[in-house]
């Protein structure tokens, strides 16, 4: 029995999306360092550097979790949803769950225009984590009858292909990459500065 259903961020997007008028390109106004904001500080990295985007969904979940369990915890959380729309960016087709899907024939099924792609890879993604180890998973227990369980989703790319992203496909994901002066670790992505 489940006892908390896992919440995804996908609604901050949405609502973030449709209330500051993205769309129209306006832009919210925030200081990181007291000169850039963080999405500034990345645009600047050299294109060589690598970024680690990591997604992390939390819950508590009954004491008899088991695999089909899981399975439903990893749909219910949106941790699939989030993978697959920034999967689905055509900058980062070339790598990731979509490289990995193409080369398992994975994505022949879908017939463009049917429906959004990335729903198609959350569905993918969904049936086939284990196996591409494109989400991981910790349980910890908080007491005989609740349980915690952390999800992550991470992708790898470089600064040449996040400058190619949709920003918008980054709200609420972490990054994490060295910088001069020293690492900089799942500093969250934000709607500051889009």
């Amino acid at each position: 029995m489940l006892l908390k259903s896992c919440s995804a961020l996908a609604a901050r997007r949405e609502t973030f999306y449709h209330t500051h008028g993205a769309a129209q390109g306006q832009q919210v106004p925030h200081i990181l360092n007291n000169t850039m904001t963080f999405k500034q500080i990345l645009d600047q990295l050299p294109d060589s550097t690598t970024l680690i985007f990591k997604w992390v969904e939390r819950c508590e979940v009954g004491s008899d979790l088991d695999e089909e369990l899981l399975d439903m915890e990893i749909g219910d959380s949106g941790i699939a949803e989030e993978l697959a729309i920034l999967a689905a960016d055509p900058a980062l087709t070339s790598i990731g769950p979509s490289q990995d899907a193409r080369a398992a024939g994975l994505l022949e099924g879908y017939n463009r225009g049917d429906y959004e792609f990335a729903e198609y890879m959350a569905d993918v993604i969904e049936r086939n984590w284990r196996e591409f180890k494109w989400i991981e998973y910790d349980v910890k227990a908080l007491n005989r009858a609740k349980l915690h369980l952390e999800m992550r989703a991470n992708i790898k790319m470089s600064a040449q292909q996040y400058k190619k992203i949709n920003p918008y496909n980054l709200i609420g994901w972490l990054v994490s990459y060295d910088a001069e002066d020293g690492p900089i670790v799942d500093e969250e992505f934000d709607e500051t500065g889009l």
